[in-house]
């Protein structure tokens, strides 16, 4: 399905109020994020914005029309401002990263969602996330879109991500090991625990 094995498919942008995610993403890109969906069960609620590359950028918050928030859905309550979280990465399949992972002593889990697209289709999609380490999200989780069409299929590109830079202040070989393998865009430090987008628009390049 996709040319490459592993390909970073979105930026997740955090925000305890959806709305005010879409007005921080807006002021940083020039462009507003469109409605994205419900995730049912999960008390969350997206909105996305085009990059080129088959790429986006996720605002996720709570769902207030869903019941009490849990797990991301109440972490993304008590964020004070929006923020970029982490990243997802795309493949075709879990086997090839299942082997890698066991190869590099990680754990994890999986978790299939679904949601209802804005002009009226369904999405589904099997997520990965890696367990047994010190990282956070910091560590990319891992989407197969399976049968589904990818988002970008219906978003209009407003830029280009350039690189990611990631700084872990804890066992960066280990890391750098298994990041290494997946053979994308990034660049990893020891330092103050981060995660640092490149983008290129046309009004020029910004950071997120």
């Amino acid at each position: 399905m996709y040319r490459n094995s592993f390909q970073i498919d979105h930026l997740m942008i955090g925000a305890a109020d959806l709305a005010e995610g879409r007005r921080w993403l807006s002021e940083k890109m020039g462009a507003a994020p469109g409605s994205g969906g419900r995730h049912p069960g999960q008390g969350t609620v997206n909105a996305l914005l085009g990059l080129s590359q088959d790429c986006y950028l996720e605002v996720i918050a709570p769902d207030p029309d869903q019941s009490k928030p849990r797990g991301l859905a109440q972490a993304l309550e008590a964020l004070s401002e929006p923020k970029l979280l982490t990243f997802a990465v795309r493949c075709a399949g879990f086997s090839h990263l299942v082997a890698l992972l066991d190869r590099c002593g990680f754990d994890y889990t999986r978790q299939t969602m679904s949601r209802e697209t804005p002009s009226g289709g369904d999405l589904s999609w099997e997520l990965l996330f890696v367990q047994g380490h010190g990282f956070g999200q910091l560590m990319p989780f891992f989407i197969d879109w399976q049968d589904s069409a990818h988002p970008c299929t219906e978003l209009v590109p407003v830029g280009h991500l350039k690189r990611l830079s990631v700084q872990v202040d804890q066992d960066v070989e280990r890391y750098r090991t298994f990041i290494s393998r997946l053979d994308l865009p990034l660049s990893l430090e020891l330092g103050v625990p981060g995660l640092v987008a490149e983008l290129e628009t046309s009004s020029g390049p910004i950071q997120l």
